[in-house]
Formats: structure tokens, C-alpha cells, sequence
């Protein structure tokens, strides 16, 4: 297609305005909801809705490209988490916008910090997490379009029968379109069904456009600089400032297991997770949230539902992401849009969340097949048992004290927290384990060679697959050997071994970024006598790959890790 024509833009601006459609409606529940809660004014609830927009389009916007170590490189919608409603209400009510204004200023830093130390938690935030993440999100935006489905109006009666059949409509067309529709047809599947449940509104229904007709076209809220406000003496301060701290380390969390998740779809056969585009991502949000803090606007955080809308769509493009998040900042200076949007029925709209939690939950699902065990298997289970319990508030809801009641009655923090605690006790369960350097020279093949002798005696390994553990060793640190002889690299290499159940997990890390492609190894040639040099120098990868199972290369800043496992038994 043509990129200049005319039929190209519209078909990325609708494809765009659907991504709003899911953005819009998220960002403005938790500022609304915090507005209702405190009595703000007509103005000051314009205000903070508006700042939150703003800063949740200029976090989408620094997401989709790579700018040094800043940016994702792909299409992360930014909105606002349901995980800061907690923080904000607990702020307010000590010390009002004032100390929620600092406490998200202060905890920008705090996920920077977090992004910068994240390869230090690779083994922590590993697909089981991000699944479990995934789900929890699921979870709450399950509960969300229920209510905003049933809450839509009457529940009783004919009334009731006719808000079912609404949303049931909206469903319907959206999943029949994405099953039988042509792969033309298929990135339409939201905009048909939202067009879908409307047109049932209308036709069954009353449906008043009132407001938005009245509202002028351009409008801006009463604009201020926020005052700042805290108090180091005060032990109330403090504690509301920790809950800022763990309620953005779930954010991030969330963040990434969103972003391994992103990376599936983007790129359906990658095995291996880009933990610097993870870390770029986390730095620009950050950046992100202590400028929106800056005006009065809620932390913005990834935005789970339209991941779904992007595996539903077939469409992943940066390019719709930047005209979305224009097309977002552009719709909030308009209280006409805004109207319109907010105008759509709660039964269409509650209708489409529970098509994209369907999806969430099958991302979530896929995400922890790729590693599911036993032990991996109790994880989510545990996990998202009590994220459910906490969402809920009804296991000991008066136990807790005061202060930390907005960490215990979040499922996603409860949930997300208890799978990263279960992952790490999950490391100290193992027996058997082996950790040893050398240096990147010839001779060291020998200390590798005793190495393993060693560990494989003491965990119990048989000749064969102690024998199959030194050969698998052994050929990627030759591999890894010539690249870093001819970038003369003196660094030491390190080696992590242990032995979990009936597996023997290796990784093996360098103190430089290595280009080597290990986890695509080639194929065998098919005629030997004609075989190249680059041919026979990959042969032992070939090997390799016959051997071990699991082979994945990570390059995380300056540090490339390479890991595979085995069977023992």
C-alpha cells in the first residue's frame, strides 16, 4: 500500500482512534473516581484529568522508538493504574494534591532505579511472573467492565434482558469478526462492535447526545502549578511515601511482564526477552512521570487491554501508536470528543473489556506455558488465589493498620508480590549448585572440564549426561572465545550451574555484549566434503542444539548471558 495516499492515513487513523477508544476510557476512571471521592470542583476535575492524558500521551509517545537507552522500540500504550487509586487516596487524605503531588515526584526515581538494576532480577522476573502479572491485570480489569456493563443502568427486569443483549451484540460481532473476517476485515473488529452495540442502543434504547452537543469545542481546565508538600517529620508522610515506592515496583513489574508480552506478539518466534528495550521503556516512563507530577497529573504505567487489541488486530504498528497518543492529547483539549467518548454505553463498553481480558487471559496462559512445572504451576496458582482474596477485601479486612490497608486491599500488589517472593524462595530451594569464573583463554578448557566433573558427581548425574553438561559448556565458551580474542576482551567469564528436580540449568555470563547468534543455530550441511569454514566453525553449535534444550542469549547493557538446560534423568 501506498504510504502517502490518502486511504494509508485513514485506515491508521481508525486503526488509532480504537487504540483511544481502550486508552480513554482507562485513564479517566481512576482521576474520576479520586475527583467523586474528595468533592473536587467541575474545574479541578477537568484539570486532573487533563494533566493525567497529557502525561499518559507523552509516555506513549517516547515508548514506540529507541533513543540512546531511552524508548521500548515498540507500540506500548501508556495509561493509569488502578495500583496508584490506593497511594492517591491515602495521600490526599493526609496532606491533599500537595503531598500526592510530591510523593509521585519523589517515586519518579524510584523506578529509574529499578530499571537500572533489572538485570539483576532477571532470574526474578522470569514469563511465570509476567503471565501471573498479566492475569492479575486481567483480573481487575474483569471487575471493572462487569460493573461498568451491569452499572450501565437497570439490572432488573426487561430493562436487564435489553442490557445483556447490548453487550452480548458487541461481543458477538467482535469475535466474529476476528475469527471469520478476511485479514482486511480483521483489524475492525473493535470499531464494529462498538458501532455494533450502539446501533442496539439506539434502536431499543434512549440515547441522549445532549451533552455532547452543548459542549464547545475547545476547552481548557483552570490551568495551575501544583503546590508541593512534605513533611520529613512526619511518620504518616513516610509510611504513604512507602506505599508509593512498592505500588511503583508493581507497576514496573507490571510493566515488564506487558512488555515480554508485547515482544510475543511483535515477534511470534522469538524465543529470548529484550530486557534492554524492557530497560529503555522503564527509564522513559519514569522521565514520563516525574514531568507529568511536575503539573498535578496521576503516574502513568502500561496499559494492559490494548496488548490484547493489538494480537486481536494482527496490528502492531509504532506508527499507529505516536498518531493514537497525538490523537489522545488532541481529544482531551476538546470537551466535545471527550463527551462523545464518554457518552458511549456502559454495556458496549463493559462488553469490550470482557473481549480483552479473554485475550489477556490467553497471553497470560501462553506466557506461562513457555516454562510451566510443578513448582511454576504453584506459583500462579498461589498467586493469583490470594490476588483475588485481596481484591475482594474480605479476609481479615480490619487486621491490617490504617497505613498499609492500600497495599492489602490490591490484588495486583498482594498477587504480584507473593509471585516474585515464591520465585525467589523458589533459588534458595536449590541443592545442588555450582559457581565458578575463568579467564577467556585456551587453557581454561580444563578448569571447565574438572568443574563439571565435580558438580556432576555430587548431584548425581550419570556418565552420559555428565559427559553431554562438559560438551555443551565446553562449546560455548569456544564459540564465544574467538569473538572476544578479536575485540581482545580480558574479562572474566562466569559460570552458574544447579540442578533443580530432574534439570540441570547452565548460565553463563560474559562482561561484554557478544553478537553471536547461539539459540539459531544452523543446520547440518548437507554435503560435507563441500562444507565452508563458517559451516564447520558452527558445526559444534549444530551439536549443541541436539544435546541441551532451551538456549537463549540475552544481552542486557554491556552483558550477555547465555542459558540452556538439560535433563539428568
Amino acid at each position: 500500500m501506498n504510504h502517502t495516499s490518502i486511504y494509508y492515513h485513514l485506515i491508521t487513523g481508525i486503526l488509532s482512534l480504537q487504540h483511544v477508544i481502550i486508552l480513554f476510557v482507562g485513564i479517566i476512571i481512576t482521576p474520576a473516581m479520586l475527583a467523586q471521592l474528595y468533592g473536587l470542583s467541575s474545574g479541578e476535575t477537568h484539570y486532573l484529568i487533563f494533566m493525567t492524558t497529557i502525561g499518559a500521551g507523552i509516555s506513549t509517545l517516547l515508548q514506540p522508538y529507541r533513543f540512546k537507552k531511552f524508548g521500548l522500540g515498540m507500540p506500548m500504550y501508556m495509561g493509569t493504574s488502578g495500583a496508584f487509586m490506593s497511594c492517591a487516596h491515602a495521600a490526599i487524605g493526609l496532606g491533599g494534591f500537595p503531598l500526592f503531588s510530591s510523593l509521585t515526584l519523589m517515586s519518579a526515581p524510584i523506578q529509574i532505579l529499578f530499571s537500572y538494576g533489572i538485570r539483576f532480577m532477571r532470574h526474578i522476573l522470569t514469563p511465570t511472573v509476567g503471565g501471573v502479572i498479566i492475569m492479575l491485570a486481567m483480573t481487575g480489569l474483569l471487575k471493572d467492565s462487569v460493573l461498568t456493563w451491569v452499572g450501565a443502568g437497570e439490572s432488573v427486569g426487561q430493562t436487564g434482558i435489553l442490557n445483556i443483549l447490548i453487550g452480548m451484540t458487541t461481543i458477538l460481532v467482535m469475535i466474529f469478526v476476528e475469527w471469520f473476517g478476511r485479514e482486511k476485515l480483521r483489524p475492525w473488529g473493535l470499531f464494529m462492535g462498538l458501532a455494533s452495540g450502539i446501533l442496539v442502543k439506539i434502536l431499543i434504547s434512549d440515547f441522549d447526545f445532549s451533552q455532547v452537543m452543548e459542549a464547545p469545542w475547545i476547552g481548557l481546565p483552570p490551568l495551575h502549578l501544583p503546590e508541593f508538600s512534605f513533611d520529613f517529620t512526619n511518620l504518616g508522610h513516610w509510611a504513604t511515601y512507602f506505599t508509593f515506592v512498592v505500588s511503583i515496583q508493581v507497576t514496573s513489574i507490571k510493566y515488564v511482564g506487558d512488555a515480554m508480552a508485547l515482544q510475543r506478539i511483535v515477534s511470534p518466534g522469538q524465543k529470548r526477552t529484550d530486557f534492554d528495550a524492557i530497560q529503555g521503556g522503564l527509564y522513559s516512563n519514569g522521565v514520563s512521570m516525574a514531568v507529568t507530577s511536575l503539573f498535578g497529573g496521576m503516574p502513568s504505567s502500561s496499559h494492559s487491554p490494548n496488548i490484547p487489541l493489538m494480537e486481536m488486530t494482527g496490528i502492531a504498528s509504532r506508527k499507529v501508536a505516536v498518531v493514537a497518543a497525538i490523537m489522545l492529547m488532541a481529544l482531551i483539549l476538546s470537551p466535545k470528543t471527550a463527551y462523545f467518548f464518554n457518552s458511549i454505553p456502559g454495556e458496549v463498553m463493559g462488553a469490550v473489556g470482557v473481549v480483552l481480558v479473554a485475550h489477556l487471559f490467553s497471553t497470560g496462559i501462553r506466557m506461562l506455558a513457555t516454562e510451566l512445572d510443578y513448582r511454576n504451576g504453584v506459583i500462579a496458582g498461589l498467586s493469583l488465589c490470594f490476588g483475588l482474596i485481596a481484591e475482594n477485601d474480605i479476609f481479615y479486612p480490619e487486621a491490617f493498620p490504617e497505613f498499609i490497608r492500600p497495599l492489602t486491599t490490591n490484588g495486583f500488589a498482594v498477587g504480584g508480590l507473593i509471585a516474585v517472593g515464591l520465585t525467589i524462595l523458589t533459588r534458595f530451594s536449590i541443592k545442588h549448585s555450582l559457581l565458578f569464573f575463568v579467564k577467556p583463554v585456551p587453557d581454561e578448557i580444563v578448569t571447565i572440564r574438572n568443574k563439571i566433573s565435580s558438580f556432576a558427581a555430587n548431584a548425581g548425574m550419570s556418565m552420559k549426561k555428565s559427559n553431554y553438561l562438559d560438551i555443551a559448556c565446553e562449546e560455548i565458551f569456544v564459540h564465544a572465545l574467538t569473538e572476544l580474542e578479536r575485540e581482545n576482551i580480558q574479562g572474566k567469564i562466569r559460570y552458574k550451574i544447579h540442578r533443580l528436580n530432574k534439570r540441570v540449568s547452565v548460565e553463563i555470563s560474559f562482561g561484554s555484549r557478544l553478537h553471536s547468534d547461539l539459540d539459531n543455530p544452523c543446520t547440518i550441511p548437507k554435503n560435507i566434503e563441500q562444507i565452508s569454514e563458517e559451516e564447520l566453525n558452527n558445526l559444534g553449535l549444530v551439536l549443541l542444539a541436539k544435546i541441551v534444550s532451551d538456549i537463549t542469549l540475552q544481552n542486557m547493557g554491556e552483558y550477555t548471558y547465555i542459558c540452556f538446560s538439560l535433563g539428568v534423568e
